[in-house]
């Protein structure tokens, strides 16, 4: 038993020199650099859905969740569908939005970003498709809209995760009424 006890110590002793961290236990460990990922994309966000002007009963707010999918072309500027349904309560009296609107908005959009560390500040813009069922004026569904938005970007350390806040107004052609959505997402970047 001695001797087995004597080559265990001499085993530990000659092995203890070679022994460096903990995180170098298996060989040599590269981490991989902190950089933020960049291309193909796709994310979510929901929040408030608001609209102006002329919108009959529709009471804000009401919720909204978009759904986008983009690809960066260069560090400054990318390119993204944005594609929202909204959800606004109207007053039971009024026959035309018959106690809510549910809006769809379709919208393909440049992206203008500066990078300011792992925050990404953005401007977008981009023309669209506006439906509302029910119509707010009967006969003018299917409108061209414009998308002018705004927000910051937390690319997260978790690599292909990044975080974002964003307003958008959608300015609808020909319609008496427009929205606002303000909204907080989550994004993958693949």
């Amino acid at each position: 038993m001695k001797k087995v006890l004597l080559a265990l110590a001499c085993l530990i002793v000659l092995c203890f020199p070679r022994m460096g961290r903990g995180d170098e236990l298996f060989g040599e460990f590269q981490r991989l650099p902190d950089q933020v990922e960049r291309g193909f994309s796709v994310g979510f966000d929901f929040g408030l859905l608001f609209f102006t002007g002329e919108a009959r009963t529709a009471k804000n707010p009401g919720f909204q969740l978009t759904f986008t999918t983009g690809y960066d072309l260069f560090k400054y500027l990318s390119l993204e569908g944005v594609y929202s349904i909204g959800i606004n309560e109207a007053s039971a009296g009024d026959f035309v939005l018959q106690g809510g609107v549910n809006t769809i908005l379709l919208n393909l959009a440049a992206k203008a970003q500066y990078p300011l560390g792992r925050f990404y500040p953005f401007l977008e813009v981009g023309p669209g498709i506006h439906y509302s069922d029910p119509e707010f004026v009967p006969g003018q569904n299917n409108k061209i809209n414009i998308l002018i938005g705004g927000g910051i970007e937390y690319y997260t350390y978790l690599r292909h995760f990044s975080l974002y806040a964003k307003t958008s107004y959608y300015y609808i052609l020909d319609v008496p009424v427009d929205t606002i959505n303000i909204g907080a997402g989550l994004k993958y970047t693949f």
